[in-house]
């Protein structure tokens, strides 16, 4: 197939495109990914271009595009996919929070560390009181608004191909039934034939891509379920039938929280 790409090269840490070489200038068109020089005068010392810069070259004019359908057909999918997986995500924020630390820990897949940046985001977004005791009340959890929370979220599903974050949590909870016991067992949040709470201060929980779906971000529940409700019947992650307060497995700080 006459072809402008002669080369792909796949990133199996990040799972996305790292270059494309055109035939005709033998130059690497960079998507943003680790190796790409960052300024546009390194990028022409080095003979890199950027995606934008490919498409006001003449290799996308019309006489090449016209080779064959069928050439044209794979170059669009294949430009197409790449864009897919450079993985943007809207920073969105009511409140001019900045998601870049987080956003760049989950893309080096530094999940601890994005586990921690989440817990201090959340106590920040959910104003002054929770700030100054350094933990979030489950009635603090309507202050923090639907787009910060869906930020939050859609870059954790995002960068953990679907596993983690708290819109997977909830699917799996709603799959429980909304049984604490059940669901926790699921995300591995528990342990042995005593379901034993894995500890934080030990660092027994998981953060890699080895975890169960849904293992991560942590939300603390040994004071009971109250917040981690809160968070999974939030707007952001609505769905319907939402459950309630008294619904099965247990609401609220109810010492029975671990029971099947």
């Amino acid at each position: 197939m006459n072809s402008l790409v002669t080369q792909i090269r796949v990133s199996n840490h990040v799972k996305n495109i790292v270059s494309l070489r055109a035939v005709n200038n033998t130059k690497i068109v960079c998507l943003g990914t680790k190796g790409c020089p960052a300024s546009e005068n390194s990028r022409r010392q080095t003979g890199l271009i950027s995606l934008s810069s490919l498409f006001r070259q003449n290799s996308f004019s019309s006489s090449s595009r016209s080779n064959s359908s069928s050439s044209v057909a794979s170059r669009g999918s294949l430009l197409a996919v790449g864009m897919a997986d450079a993985k943007v995500v809207e920073l969105a924020s009511e409140v001019g929070f900045d998601y870049g630390p987080l956003e760049s820990a989950l893309k080096a897949g530094e999940f601890r560390e994005a586990d921690d940046i989440t817990r201090a985001a959340l106590i920040t977004l959910a104003g002054e009181n929770a700030e100054a005791r350094d933990f979030v009340y489950f009635t603090e959890v309507s202050n923090i608004s639907v787009t910060d929370l869906t930020t939050i979220d859609n870059l954790w599903t995002t960068h953990s191909e679907g596993k983690f974050g708290f819109s997977v949590q909830k699917k799996i909870w709603k799959s429980c039934k909304e049984k604490w016991g059940l669901f926790f067992k699921k995300l591995d949040w528990t342990t042995g034939d005593n379901n034993s709470y894995r500890s934080w201060a030990n660092n027994q929980f998981i953060y890699s891509m080895e975890a169960k779906d849904g293992h991560l971000p942590l939300t603390s529940c040994l004071r009971g379920t109250q917040l981690l409700r809160a968070l999974l019947e939030n707007e952001a992650f609505a769905s319907p039938s939402s459950g309630s307060p008294g619904s099965p497995g247990g609401g609220g700080d109810k010492p029975d929280w671990l029971k099947f």
